[in-house]
């Protein structure tokens, strides 16, 4: 039966209604008891795998794909946040999810559980009151330190400031900083590499294990195809000072220089960064400003098919999963160490000053078709064999298996 029409004069009515509770100071109350006695689903979704385990475990992720229970392609976390809740209710537990990192979140909680694991900013102190006697509390880590992360944004905006003379936003000021209260967590769940872990070394903690971030299997993919290693990819997110377009901008748009940059990111969210770097991203013959790319676009294979390389020299990173979608598409990475990857599974840049940057760029361009064609073919295999969604299930089965061992 279809629900009754709203009337218009229905809704002017709740929207006086809401300005007059909100010119009383009443609304955020009115809203937070609603929430308490009916959350948001988008905040808050119970027993996600419909299981009757005598055990509750409470998983702070995404809550995206088990409210709409489809799976974005933009990012491997909306199927990991399934598969992980799949896995852990696999154990024994009804898996109950909330949004990470909301504390409105946080607050519609209740109840006690068993187990708690995931993105906890809070620390475990403010979970105790949800703990039965005996829960484990697991921290799920995605990224390097936030402390080093910021430390080192701020590097690369000084940097930055004395080349051009201009201050930007930081965008790593937001994420909140990881504190003592990581010792007191049962164990630690980390997306990376050791080489990004040791951001941690200031830390007492007690058990890590490794989850291992996935790419993807391109079924279109064509590994017979001869790249151009003219043409260089950037792909990733938000933050661009912090991973290193402003560094690209500054190579490839030098006047006369012969490669190619396809850029694929947010930049165009960030208005300072475009302002100062306008004529490089606008007006240079050489770079394309694409923005944000569906990976299941026609457009995405157009490129990835064009592109011999990608590059990212970001300042931090866990394990980059824009890196892995690229290997899985035939691309061949060149990065900074701190996208979390071994000597023998990208080209990692031994730092990411300007010259350095600029020699691998010209290196690796002058190099035969048929090394393009054996490389690129290799990160694909690389990827099926250590970062496929089978390795990501596998590492999140054995870190349940160890974390419940413990005493």
């Amino acid at each position: 039966v279809e629900p009754a029409p709203v009337s218009k004069h229905e809704n002017i009515f709740k929207a006086l209604l809401k300005k007059i509770l909100a010119s009383v100071g009443l609304l955020p109350l009115i809203i937070s008891i609603k929430h308490k006695i009916s959350p948001p689903p988008k905040y808050l979704k119970l027993n996600v795998n419909n299981t009757q385990y005598d055990k509750k475990c409470l998983f702070v992720f995404r809550t995206h794909p088990f409210v709409t229970g489809k799976i974005r392609d933009t990012h491997q976390q909306y199927w990991q946040a399934l598969e992980m809740a799949r896995v852990i209710g696999s154990f024994g537990y009804n898996v109950d999810v909330i949004a990470a990192m909301n504390k409105r979140a946080a607050s519609l909680v209740r109840g006690k559980y068993d187990l708690i694991v995931g993105l906890i900013s809070y620390g475990v102190d403010y979970w105790t009151r949800h703990m039965k006697e005996g829960c484990k509390v697991i921290a799920y880590i995605l990224m390097t330190d936030v402390a080093v992360t910021r430390a080192r944004e701020q590097e690369r905006l000084d940097d930055l400031y004395k080349r051009r003379h201009c201050k930007l936003k930081a965008h790593m000021s937001t994420i909140p900083l990881t504190d003592k209260q990581i010792e007191k967590f049962d164990a630690v769940w980390f997306i990376g590499n050791s080489y990004n872990f040791h951001s941690y070394d200031k830390f007492n903690i007690a058990q890590v294990y490794r989850i291992i971030n996935n790419g993807y299997n391109f079924t279109w993919l064509n590994q017979n195809i001869v790249r151009d290693k003219h043409n260089f990819i950037f792909i990733s997110s938000w933050g661009q000072v912090h991973r290193g377009l402003d560094l690209l901008l500054e190579i490839f748009g030098k006047p006369g220089f012969k490669y190619n940059l396809y850029i694929c990111s947010e930049f165009f969210r960030e208005e300072d960064f475009c302002e100062v770097y306008y004529h490089e991203l606008f007006e240079s013959p050489n770079i394309f400003p694409i923005g944000f790319i569906d990976i299941n676009s026609e457009k995405f294979r157009e490129l990835t098919e064009k592109c011999a390389f990608s590059i990212l020299p970001s300042a931090a990173e866990g394990c980059s999963g824009s890196v892995l979608t690229m290997m899985s598409a035939g691309v061949i990475p060149i990065v900074s160490r701190e996208c979390g990857f071994e000597d023998d599974e990208v080209i990692n840049l031994p730092d990411c000053e300007l010259e350095t940057i600029e020699k691998f760029i010209c290196e690796y361009a002058s190099k035969s078709d048929d090394w393009i064609r054996e490389n690129s073919s290799r990160c694909v295999e690389i990827v099926r064999t250590r970062y496929s969604q089978k390795n990501f299930t596998e590492s999140v089965q054995h870190a349940m298996t160890e974390t419940l061992k413990q005493s």
